[in-house]
This record gives C-alpha cells, sequence and structure tokens, in this order.
C-alpha cells in the first residue's frame, strides 16, 4: 500500500493521519494480508477488528474487516489484516489490470515479524515473492514493490 508522505509528522489520530498534511511524494506505507480467519487474529491480539468499507466510482460497495492498523502506526515493519466480505471478483485488483505483484523488499526484524504473524515470514505472501532486508537508517518496513507488466518488470522503491 503506497500513499503521499505528508511534511509534517502524522497526526495520533489513526482514523484520519493524512487530514490537513501538505503532500511531498508517495512512499510505502505498509503491506496487508488477506486473510480467511480474521477471528483468530482477533483472539492473538486481544481486541476486535474494524469494519470497513467503501463505494467504487460504478456504485459497488467493498466490505471488509480489518486488524493492526493501530499496530502499523508504532512499527511500520508490520502488516496489517484484511478479510474481505465483498467477493474476490469485486475487489479492485480483481481483472481491470495486467499488471501484477511479483515481489516486495521488506526491511524489518525477522524474528518480530515471525512473532506477530503467528508464523514463519520466510513466505507469508501466496504468490508473491518476500526478500527479507536488515533494518536500515531511514527505518523499516515496505522498501520496494516488484510489478510484472506488458513491458517487463518494474521496480518501484
Amino acid at each position: 500500500m503506497a500513499a503521499p508522505v505528508a511534511t509534517a509528522v502524522l497526526s495520533e489520530v489513526h482514523d484520519e493521519p493524512m487530514r490537513g498534511m501538505q503532500l511531498d511524494h508517495l512512499s510505502y506505507v505498509t503491506w496487508v494480508l488477506r486473510v480467511d480467519d480474521i477471528a483468530s487474529l482477533e483472539h492473538r491480539l486481544g481486541r476486535p477488528g474494524a469494519e470497513g468499507h467503501r463505494r467504487r466510482p460504478d456504485g459497488y460497495e467493498l466490505r471488509w474487516r480489518q486488524i493492526g492498523v493501530h499496530e502499523i502506526a508504532i512499527d511500520p515493519q508490520l502488516p496489517f489484516f484484511v478479510h474481505w466480505y465483498s467477493p474476490r471478483s469485486e475487489h479492485p485488483s480483481s481483472a481491470w489490470s495486467r499488471v501484477t505483484l511479483r515481489r516486495l523488499e521488506i526491511a524489518g526484524d525477522e524474528q518480530r515479524i515471525d512473532d506477530y504473524l503467528g508464523t514463519s515470514n520466510r513466505q507469508p505472501l501466496e504468490d508473491v515473492e518476500v526478500d527479507w532486508l536488515d533494518p536500515h537508517d531511514e527505518g523499516s518496513g515496505v522498501v520496494a514493490a516488484v510489478f510484472d507488466t506488458a513491458s517487463g518488470a518494474v521496480r518501484v522503491d
């Protein structure tokens, strides 16, 4: 997930972190894992997830439940989790594009990520390679993404 980066420090209000910011450029914010069983994550994290929804330009309402957004505000190497109520065929990444995500480069503490995921982080994403990098001076989190396009592979960092 990429988002505009502001010149000022992000708000402490988690549900509106970008409101009123002057934006400089796009940067990666986090990575997101789609899960089929969000209840087990809610139990492990000790709190309920939050309902989410948005209306696409064609009027279709996408609906989901998410958990972990508060954690990424504190520790950007961590993903958050989404359970989609809407059918996969209606998801924004469905058949509208021939561009696919091939690989993510994530800087982080592998043990911390393992503990948070409750499993090995070596390959947490289905059909997407993950290269684990040591945290760097700029911090941790998503460093780059490689996409397969009709013109070949494109690395975005």
